[in-house]
């Protein structure tokens, strides 16, 4: 994926590629199946740990997906600042 971008470059670029991926009217309806299979709606609690652990991680991808589509310019800039700072 490093073929001379900045890291700024790269984080802007997977950020659009999220969004045209799940804007048209296909990634819509995967957005909205994907909603549904990782449990986005409803809680992830369960009295078994095992259960809880498992649709924690399922819920876990539809918030990065969510989250990745979300990203604006200043929050990617902040990213990378403060993981300059922990590599330091």
């Amino acid at each position: 994926m490093s073929d001379g971008k900045s890291n700024e470059d790269m984080l802007k670029q997977l950020r659009n590629d999220y969004v045209a991926a799940f804007t048209s009217p296909q990634g819509v309806r995967v957005e909205d199946d994907l909603m549904i299979v990782c449990g986005a709606d409803k809680s992830s609690f369960d009295v078994d740990p095992y259960v809880t652990a498992f649709n924690e991680g399922r819920r876990y991808i539809w918030l990065h997906i969510k989250h990745q589509k979300e990203k604006t310019d200043d929050r990617i800039m902040r990213l990378i600042k403060a993981n300059e700072v922990e590599n330091e």
